[in-house]
C-alpha cells in the first residue's frame, strides 16, 4: 500500500459526488461510506464534527442504496481497542484476505469500526496480453485484448464475453466484460467526463442498460491494465470533536481507507477496507512559557531566520507593573 500523499495525479474521495478536476485521476470506493454509516447508527443519527463542512457530513450520512454490495463479499466489525477484540478482528480479516487495519495506538476504551469489501471477478476465458502494449495518452502501458495469435475459436470465445452497449465514433464506447459472477458487472467506458464522478458513472450506467451486442471477433480491443494500492488518510475528518448530543467529549481519532484494484487479462480483483476510531477527547492543553524560550522571525520559504532571540533571563521582558492601590 502507498499513502495517497505519494500520488501526484490521483485523488481518493469519500463521496461519489466529488467533482472532476483537470489532469487528475479520481478513485472512490463505498467502503468508507459503509463504515461511516455504521458510526451514524452508533451515535443515533448523522455524525456532526467540529470545523467540518456540513454538506460533506450530510452526504456521508446518506443511506446507502439497496444491493450496493452482496453479503458474501462484505465484512463488518465493531468493538473496543482491547487486545482480545483486536485479536478477533485480526483473525477475521486474515481469513478473508483483507488489509489489516493499522490503528494508531488504540486504547482499551476506544470504539473501533471496520468494513471490508473483497471481490474477485474472473473472465470465463482469459484475454490475451497486448503484445505491444497500449499507448494511453502517448504513454506505453500494459494491456489486454483479443490478440492476433492463438486458436481462432479462443478468439471467438473472448469476443463473446465482451458486450458492446454503446459506440460513437471516433472514440466513445461503453463495453461490459462478462465474468463468472453474473450479478457483478465490469464496465469499461471511454466517455467524456461530466461535472462530477457520480454524473459520469450515471451516464455510463444509462448507456449500459439492456443486454448489449457481443463483440465481433474481427474487431480490435486494447484495454490498459490497472494496478493500484492506495491508503487514504482522511485528515480533513480525523482529530475533530463530535458534536452529537450523545457523543460530547469524544473525538474521531481515526479515519482511513485502503483501496486495491487489479484489472488485467484474467479479470478484476478489488479489496478495500475502511476503519474509524472514536476516543475520549484529550483535555485542553496549557502552554505557559515560564522557562527559557526562543523567538524566530523567518520568511515562510526561507531555510534561515532573519531574527533569533533566545530569552534566558527576564532582562529582555516587560516587568509587570504593580496594580493600582497596592501590591499584587
Amino acid at each position: 500500500m502507498r499513502p495517497d500523499t505519494e500520488f501526484v495525479d490521483t485523488l481518493v474521495v469519500p463521496r461519489l459526488s466529488a467533482p472532476h478536476r483537470p489532469g487528475k485521476n479520481i478513485v472512490h470506493c463505498a467502503t468508507f461510506r459503509m463504515a461511516w454509516r455504521t458510526l451514524c447508527d452508533r451515535v443515533g443519527g448523522a455524525v456532526a464534527l467540529e470545523d467540518v463542512d456540513d454538506f460533506l457530513l450530510k452526504e456521508l450520512a446518506a443511506p446507502l442504496p439497496n444491493g450496493l454490495v452482496d453479503d458474501a463479499s462484505a465484512f463488518s466489525w465493531i468493538g473496543l481497542g482491547e487486545d482480545a477484540d483486536l485479536e478477533e478482528l485480526h483473525h477475521a480479516v486474515e481469513q478473508r484476505g483483507g488489509e489489516q487495519p493499522r490503528w494508531n495506538a488504540p486504547s482499551p476504551d476506544m470504539l473501533l469500526l471496520y468494513r471490508l469489501l473483497s471481490k474477485k471477478l474472473a473472465y470465463p476465458v482469459p484475454f490475451r496480453p497486448a503484445k505491444y502494449g497500449v499507448f494511453f495518452r502517448g504513454t506505453p502501458v500494459e494491456g489486454f485484448g483479443l490478440g492476433d495469435e492463438g486458436p481462432e475459436e479462443e478468439r471467438r470465445a473472448m469476443a463473446r464475453q465482451v458486450l458492446v452497449h454503446h459506440s460513437a465514433p471516433p472514440d466513445e464506447a461503453v463495453l461490459e466484460l462478462t465474468t463468472t459472477q453474473p450479478e457483478d458487472r465490469v464496465l469499461i467506458a471511454q466517455v467524456e467526463a461530466r461535472r462530477t464522478l457520480k454524473d459520469t458513472a450515471s451516464r455510463v450506467l444509462s448507456l449500459a442498460r439492456g443486454e448489449g451486442a457481443p463483440l465481433d471477433p474481427e474487431d480490435q480491443l486494447a484495454i490498459p491494465c490497472v494496478d493500484m494500492a492506495i491508503t487514504r488518510n482522511y485528515r480533513e475528518l480525523a482529530g475533530r470533536k463530535l458534536k452529537n448530543a450523545g457523543a460530547r467529549g469524544f473525538v474521531l481519532s481515526e479515519a482511513q481507507q485502503d483501496i486495491q484494484l487489479r484489472l488485467d487479462a484474467r479479470g478484476a480483483e478489488v479489496k478495500s477496507s475502511a476503519h474509524l476510531g472514536v476516543a475520549c477527547a484529550a483535555p485542553p492543553r496549557a502552554f505557559y512559557f515560564t522557562c527559557p524560550f526562543v523567538v524566530l522571525l523567518v520568511r515562510r520559504r526561507s531555510d534561515e531566520p532573519y531574527l533569533v532571540v533566545w530569552v534566558q533571563t527576564p532582562e529582555l521582558l516587560i516587568p509587570l507593573a504593580a496594580p493600582a492601590g497596592g501590591s499584587p
